[in-house]
């Protein structure tokens, strides 16, 4: 419930401390023995701290914002979430909008982004394919799609849980490569330019690569992988490679580049260390 309350923004956190001891215990308290006198207030103030016990940083409760009175209220504050969303995506779309929290509505951000339109603050086009409904976009995004083809980017990898709000998972876009995953905990997917090279699955027991993609783009996905295990201090045990036993993987000698890899009688376990 603590942590429910502070991903829904009703809960405030002091530092990133606390976030960090939250990923490294999966946002679970340890089951520690409550009291004998557990029933009573002071016995419950006593389970509280025993099971809170070891956790950093101070939480404080967040009061609920006021909802407007008037139609002038409620257009600011649909025009302030506009402008945020703007920050985050920089193209807005009814389908990008159905990943946000859902208190935020499709009708009434589209009117503030109309107004928004008018002031010249917005502009209104198609800019990304595969994205059904109006589009509107912040002038330094379109200014940012108008560069993309001017220089050839340089080829970079970039690793992305598939419940990222960035992640391409059920956008239904027209990528290369493979096919996202499920936008579900325990997915994730490498994303090569605009080629899915890698997809892992399961909680990383299972793992797919691009079987049209180049030696080097395999290459540059492997060492993502890396570097997002290695920021997370976690490992893989692979089973499953392109649906066959891992042991048996023509892409073995990849997989070393880029990882210290062991075997046990049935998995490759990937631990960073090479990329």
């Amino acid at each position: 419930m603590l942590w429910a309350g502070i991903f829904g923004g009703l809960i405030a956190i002091e530092s990133f401390a606390s976030l960090r001891h939250g990923l490294e215990t999966d946002f679970a308290l340890p089951d520690r023995s409550a009291p004998a006198d557990a029933r009573s207030m002071r016995g419950l103030r006593a389970r509280i701290r025993a099971r809170v016990g070891g956790v950093p940083g101070r939480f404080r409760r967040l009061a609920a914002p006021s909802a407007p009175v008037d139609e002038v209220e409620r257009l600011d504050l649909a025009r302030r979430r506009a402008r945020v969303l703007l920050d985050r995506w920089g193209v807005i779309s009814p389908a990008l909008l159905g990943r946000e929290t859902k208190g935020l509505r499709w009708g009434e951000t589209f009117r503030a982004l109309r107004l928004m339109e008018l002031a010249g603050e917005v502009s209104a086009g198609h800019y990304l394919d595969g994205l059904p409904g109006p589009q509107f976009a912040a002038p330094d995004a379109v200014q940012l799609l108008r560069n993309l083809g001017s220089d050839a980017p340089e080829a970079r990898a970039c690793w992305m849980d598939a419940r990222d709000p960035a992640s391409p998972a059920t956008l239904g876009l027209t990528l290369l490569g493979l096919a996202p995953p499920a936008r579900r905990s325990g997915g994730g997917l490498v994303l090569d330019g605009e080629r899915v090279v890698l997809v892992t699955e399961r909680g990383g027991t299972n793992l797919r690569i691009d079987p049209d993609a180049t030696e080097d783009a395999v290459d540059r996905g492997l060492a993502a992988l890396g570097r997002a295990l290695d920021t997370r201090g976690a490992r893989l045990e692979v089973r499953q490679i392109d649906g066959a036993p891992a042991r048996a993987t023509p892409h073995l000698a990849q997989l070393e580049r880029a990882f210290v890899v062991n075997r046990d009688h049935r998995a490759l376990i990937l631990s960073p260390g090479r990329a």
